[in-house]
């Protein structure tokens, strides 16, 4: 049957409105009409003490206390002192008008890198509804918004370390190359002293022998720290990061190790309350989250020759999340690796005539039934997974992580079959005829 232009705007304006109107109801509708200050009043109080000459830091208080006792100072920004330094000038508005401004700066130029970035990756009218769907529609990105949470000042500069790669010439020799390298590794030190997880990706970079990135994720770090103030970096780094150790609120995180405490929880009754295992229940999570992070530095080690620099950085996009995540929004980083592959198993699955085999069908199932629990403001979704919560006496937040986990095992699995560009052809054939050192680089 031949698809009309009349029916064809009809479908497209459907899916629009499927995919646009979660985005637009829960990240902006809802917020502006309760006037929602969120997470962002931490923020505006430590740019408001900066913009007069102080510490963005509560230092009173952090020396009368002693220990895991500093925990509530965390509501009074624990972070580096970048987001302040950069929020400082919004403190001529109000809370709530600062707040609308940050995000909408940061958004503006989030989807301005996307799209010039998208325009290289997307090659087809269903990869940009899917690419749109996954970044309007990803739980913890909407949530971020709602909250005017940090990681939107993040997500531009990983967006740009993203951009640069992809356009990066050294693939073909080129000297110039090496300078897209190392600015891309710049805007991800930068983001790094957004918040401090996102230096995860720090070792990964280095076992993969990505020393140019590794070099500019160091320079823009430091850099980074020089401008934002160095004596408010140092007591970040000195009277602040001592604090955070937040082992008793483990099980309500949402990375790999409360996996392992949940899991521990489940067995306490048949093994007894004060069992050595429940006794040592942080101690076995903590070091099997370790275990797990030495595993996949070993398996980037391995694959250092064959995997792209840019694919690279979206597979460590994921690692502060999975393994430093404390909240859902935290989640936000992990947009980049689930965009760019959704884009990979829907472009294998639909290229019929590449005889990648049936197990490229099996790939996309499996893919779109762990990310469900990540979609949780599209309501037919949330639905679908609360019945499964029951059903199974697993929580929601549980089916989160475990989808995140499967995700990031999935990406690191498949992260040799990529292919981000507008033209490619079946990952397994192109994988027999490319070059392990230049091209894949």
């Amino acid at each position: 049957m031949k698809v009309t232009r009349t029916s064809r705007a009809l479908l497209s304006g459907l899916l629009a409105i499927l995919v646009g109107y979660p985005f637009v109801k829960h990240a902006i509708v809802d917020p502006w009409i309760v006037r929602y200050e969120g997470d962002f009043t931490i923020y505006y109080r430590a740019a408001e003490r900066l913009s007069k000459g102080e510490s963005p830091y509560p230092l009173l208080e952090l020396a009368r206390a002693d220990g895991s006792e500093a925990s509530p100072i965390w509501g009074e920004y624990p972070y580096p002192p970048l987001l302040a330094r950069v929020l400082a000038p919004f403190t001529y508005l109000n809370v709530l008008e600062a707040k609308y401004a940050y995000i909408g700066v940061c958004l503006t130029a989030f989807f301005v890198l996307m799209i010039r970035l998208l325009r290289k990756i997307v090659s087809s009218r269903l990869e940009r509804w899917l690419a749109a769907a996954v970044l309007l529609g990803w739980g913890p990105f909407i949530y971020t918004i709602r909250l005017g949470q940090s990681e939107l000042l993040a997500i531009p500069f990983l967006a740009g370390a993203w951009l640069l790669l992809l356009e990066s010439p050294h693939a073909g020799g080129s000297q110039r190359g090496h300078g897209f390298e190392f600015a891309a590794g710049l805007c991800l030190g930068t983001a790094a002293m957004v918040r401090v997880t996102p230096v995860l990706m720090l070792p990964a970079l280095l076992v993969a022998g990505r020393w140019l990135l590794a070099g500019g994720f160091v320079t823009g770090s430091l850099a980074t720290l020089v401008v934002s103030g160095p004596l408010t970096s140092w007591e970040f780094f000195t009277k602040v990061m001592p604090t955070m150790s937040d082992v008793g609120e483990m099980r309500h995180c949402p990375s790999f190790h409360v996996l392992i405490l949940r899991t521990i929880d489940a067995l306490s009754p048949g093994v007894g309350n004060g069992s050595w295992l429940q006794n040592h229940a942080s101690d076995i999570a903590v070091a099997g989250s370790g275990v797990f992070y030495v595993g996949v530095l070993l398996f980037l080690f391995l694959r250092r020759h064959s995997l792209r620099t840019d694919r690279l950085v979206l597979l460590g996009c994921y690692l502060a999340p999975l393994f430093a995540g404390k909240n859902p929004h935290h989640y936000t980083l992990a947009l980049f690796p689930v965009l760019g592959a959704s884009l990979m198993f829907v472009r294998t699955a639909l290229n019929g005539s590449s005889g990648c085999g049936w197990k490229r069908w099996r790939r996309l199932v499996v893919w779109c039934i762990a990310l469900i629990p990540s979609f949780y403001y599209w309501f037919p979704l949330k639905i679908a997974v609360d019945c499964f919560a029951r059903c199974t006496s697993l929580s929601s937040s549980t089916l989160f992580i475990m989808g995140n986990v499967v995700a990031f095992l999935m990406i690191n699995r498949d992260s040799h079959l990529l292919f981000l560009t507008r033209n490619g052809t079946c990952p397994e054939k192109r994988r027999r005829s490319q070059d392990s050192h230049g091209n894949n680089r």
